[in-house]
């Protein structure tokens, strides 16, 4: 049996000895992480390897590692990497650092050379003569053998997240800022974190119609346009995303006279605040589709009279929208600076 294929037996994941590779779906399975390990770590790690490795996915390019070292050789590491094929790279060179074998410290020291003297003459020091009791003459020469330290095979170090830049563009439903249902366009600016998320952007309640109690030809048309800031945070499960939402909304809610000889445009300040959750799939990292609900409570609720007696709405005292929408991320990941990659002792 070639050592390579001993290897790989000594490392299956058997009872307590070996390597256990616990990786997520699409990540290089336990026989390519042996290999990878042993191809760097030579045939010692199949006699000293013990380690336990997962490997956890935290988000479309972001992967943290851990591993365990047990046996003669016990330790802990945390790598983090931008993809499976640099969590095994770096897991691999961990390891093959941990399990390298310490220099032989018995190894013959080098022969240092004969000075040329008279009395050293005669004498050979590289090529003796031995004559044994028999008469025979042999040859013997001096081996010497020094340790050359291994080179470790560079590799990436893994890649320190910063917030991406995230642009969303959301449509849906209100209802109940005043009577009636009307649709509704978000568009934000803002960043997006590993567990954090924050937007700035503009909401507007399309225009409305609203019609007087007991009239069939008198009513009134809304609409809200608002600043909007919203913050929090964001939890992960892979490509699955639930962000909480907490903001604020400040803005005009026009309204205006319908079915009226002379309607009059008027204008009232419009503040809210904003409570909302939404369920988020990102399949790819530079976007994430979005569905959400909001719930809105008005800080302020002005009333609005058609006439000098006709009393037309109020501004509710919740209202709900309902939203789908779109996000696009623009990462920066930050690399790391020469000399401050992966390093083990």
């Amino acid at each position: 049996m070639c050592v390579r294929g001993l290897a790989l037996i000594l490392l299956a994941p058997t009872g307590d000895a070996g390597l256990r590779w616990d990786a997520p779906d699409g990540c290089p399975d336990h026989a390519a992480a042996v290999a990878e390990i042993t191809a760097r770590a030579g045939d010692h790690a199949a006699a000293a390897l013990q380690a336990d490795v997962h490997v956890v996915r935290e988000g479309p390019d972001a992967y943290v590692v851990r591993v365990e070292l047990r046996g003669e050789v016990v330790g802990h590491r945390e790598l983090r990497a931008g993809s499976c094929a640099e969590a095994l790279t770096a897991t691999a060179v961990v390891i093959a650092i941990a399990v390298s074998p310490p220099v032989d410290a018995t190894a013959s020291p080098a022969v240092p050379s004969v000075p040329d003297t008279p009395d050293a003459a005669t004498t050979d020091a590289t090529d003796p003569t031995i004559i044994d009791p028999a008469g025979t003459t042999t040859s013997a020469t001096t081996t010497t053998t020094s340790a050359v330290p291994r080179e470790i095979p560079s590799t990436p170090a893994p890649r320190r997240r910063r917030p991406a830049l995230a642009l969303a563009a959301r449509g849906g439903l209100d209802v109940g800022t005043v009577p009636g249902v009307a649709p509704l366009l978000t568009a934000t600016i803002g960043a997006v974190g590993a567990r954090w998320h924050a937007a700035v952007g503009a909401v507007h309640r399309f225009a409305a119609d609203v019609d007087a109690p007991e009239s069939t030809d008198l009513g009134g048309r809304f609409r809200v346009t608002a600043a909007h800031l919203v913050a929090g945070p964001r939890f992960r499960w892979g490509a699955f995303e639930l962000p909480l939402r907490v903001g604020v909304e400040l803005g005009a809610l026009a309204a205006v006279g319908t079915g009226a000889l002379t309607p009059h445009p008027v204008r009232r300040l419009w503040t809210a605040a904003l409570l909302g959750v939404a369920g988020a799939w990102a399949p790819h990292r530079r976007v994430a589709l979005q569905l959400g609900v909001d719930a809105i409570v008005p800080l302020w609720r002005p009333r609005f009279v058609l006439g000098d007696t006709i009393d037309l709405a109020t501004v509710g005292r919740a209202a709900v929208r309902a939203w789908l929408g779109v996000e696009l991320r623009f990462s920066f990941d930050e690399r790391p600076a020469p000399g401050k990659g992966i390093r083990g002792r």
